[in-house]
């Protein structure tokens, strides 16, 4: 393995984490929109089962 080729494996592995993270962080803030409003109906589904 050459130095080039070790290099160009660091970049696309480190490109590759850089990716995902992003990934993950988009994911979340949508997740977390997406649980409050299902929180939200949930509660108002309690509510209207109890009353």
């Amino acid at each position: 393995m050459t130095l080039n080729s070790a290099n160009t494996v660091i970049i696309n592995s480190f490109k590759f984490v850089t990716f995902m993270t992003i990934l993950i962080i988009i994911f979340t803030i949508l997740k977390r929109k997406h649980t409050k409003k299902t929180e939200r109906e949930k509660l108002n589904g309690s509510f209207t089962k109890t009353y």
